[in-house]
């Protein structure tokens, strides 16, 4: 008995410790675990004085079992009752161990031999009595954790207005007030879907949002579905066509009517264009009347572009209907934007501007047509020699011949080889920068020319004109020859005249 005694010294410091947690968890399950009954009873309708007196009757009585049903289940506790003295916060008289061993009744010495039994297989270390006299408790205050949540998952206000009843406060549902319509009266895009939302003070009851078209027709309703934010609701609207009124409704109440218009798509005015020809024509710029798009040019003129456009854009570009488009940078104005740009004329095509407002709405302009007037080429009358040239004893040949261009000759020269094919072509410049129209007159001397008696040229006359944009072009005129005599025909004299006859 001294020795179970000396091993309980310990012991009962750790118990007494372990015995007031356990008090103490017992007493938080029994607050605990009503409340929430209690509180939805309140919520319901039950008066507060009540409901203080319920849920403090419940309290008292089920710390009492609560604490008492778990008392001695462990047999340590008894042991330690039976042989250092009873608890008194266990409610029991005050009695050794040694004054039941002397007691003249079976069952006290019965007792002090149970907890002997006890004692001697028991694990008196710490996480043996934690595991021991906490184990139900705790597992009681996770139970009275799980009907906190139950309750707060099912029925989240009920806490809140329990409270307040228990608390003697008013706790008839508020009427939920509309705070705010989103987007209100707006602008909307051709076939945009609209998300209303509406925000309340108070959840609603079936808060929902009818539309129709404002030209007329019956109510359509479409449900308000809870959003992210609390006491926030959204709908999407069906594709807006045309004008549309719309209204949040709900059980308590209903809403201004809000207007949906359509945007107005970007529209273009103001047009006009310049035309700058290409300086070798020698044309002046011209510009075009106010709102005229159709440009007929010579083929590589610049033209530029200036227009107005409301409402204000985001992007614009030139489109063609063969040539790459060109962006434009549109000028922001109070009103619209201001659109500058220029394009070199190149080919006969349609082209319009594509306008992109701030509203993501676009709109074409009419489609203008571009006439390029290509550059032709030259063209050369030879007017003398007008068959083959024999050679006199001058050694010359007169040329004659008219040039034209339509915007003018470069360059006028004469070509020749010799008619069998020997030798290289050779060519000879006669004049440059002849204008648009011109008459040449030339004495070709051959003297330089090493020719053999016999043998024949075939000439011809070369004309270029001027085009810088697409390249020079260059025709020629109609071939004609030039015979030197032979030996026979200089020695009877009938080509060559004597040199007097030549001075005659």
């Amino acid at each position: 008995m001294q020795g179970l005694t000396r091993t309980l010294g310990g012991f009962r410091r750790r118990l007494s410790a372990l015995l007031w947690a356990r008090g103490a968890l017992c007493l938080l399950v029994a607050l605990g675990l009503p409340l929430p009954l209690i509180l939805f009873a309140c919520a319901a309708g039950m008066p507060w004085l009540p409901g203080w007196f319920l849920w403090l009757g419940a309290a008292f009585f089920l710390s009492h079992r609560l604490f008492f049903s778990f008392r001695g289940k462990t047999g340590l506790t008894d042991a330690a009752r039976a042989i250092e003295g009873a608890n008194p916060f266990l409610g029991d008289e005050v009695t050794s161990a040694h004054e039941l061993n002397k007691s003249p009744s079976p069952f006290a010495r019965l007792q002090v031999r149970r907890a002997e039994r006890l004692l001697a297989g028991a694990d008196l270390s710490t996480a043996g009595l934690r595991r021991r006299e906490l184990g139900r408790p705790l597992a009681g205050a996770l139970g009275m954790l799980f009907t906190f949540a139950l309750g707060a998952l099912l029925l989240p206000e009920g806490y809140t207005l329990g409270a307040r009843a228990m608390l003697g406060r008013d706790i008839s549902p508020p009427i939920p007030r509309l705070l705010r319509v989103e987007p209100g009266d707006a602008e909307v895009a051709h076939g945009e879907r609209v998300a209303v939302r509406a925000a309340f003070d108070y959840r609603p009851m079936k808060p929902v949002v009818r539309h129709r078209p404002l030209t007329g027709g019956p109510w359509r309703e479409t449900e308000l579905e809870p959003a992210a934010e609390p006491l926030l609701f959204a709908a999407a609207l069906p594709p807006v066509a045309e004008p549309v009124e719309y209204q949040v409704l709900h059980a308590d109440g209903a809403g201004e009517r809000h207007l949906l218009s359509l945007m107005p798509a970007p529209r273009m005015s103001g047009l006009r264009l310049k035309v700058f020809p290409p300086a070798y024509t020698g044309l002046a710029s011209r510009e075009l009347p106010p709102g005229e798009g159709n440009v007929i040019a010579p083929a590589g003129s610049r033209v530029g572009v200036e227009a107005l456009a409301t409402p204000a854009l985001s992007a614009a570009r030139l489109e063609f209907e063969e040539s790459p488009p060109r962006s434009l940078e549109p000028i922001n104005l109070p009103a619209g934007s201001r659109l500058s740009a220029s394009f070199t004329l190149g080919r006969s095509e349609g082209w319009n501007i594509h306008l992109t407002a701030r509203n993501g709405l676009e709109s074409l302009s009419p489609t203008y047509r571009l006439v390029a007037l290509p550059d032709g080429p030259p063209s050369v009358l030879l007017e003398e020699p007008r068959d083959a040239v024999e050679l006199d004893i001058t050694m010359t040949v007169p040329l004659s011949a008219r040039v034209a261009d339509d915007y003018g000759v470069s360059s006028l020269a004469l070509v020749y080889s010799r008619r069998d094919g020997a030798g290289a072509t050779q060519r000879l410049a006669i004049a440059r920068d002849l204008g648009l129209e011109a008459r040449v007159d030339y004495r070709w001397s051959l003297a330089g020319v090493d020719l053999l008696p016999g043998e024949e040229l075939l000439c011809r006359l070369e004309v270029t004109d001027n085009d810088a944009f697409s390249g020079p072009k260059t025709v020629f005129s109609d071939a004609f020859v030039v015979r030197y005599p032979g030996i026979e025909e200089i020695i009877a004299g009938e080509s060559f005249a004597g040199p007097q006859e030549a001075l005659e």
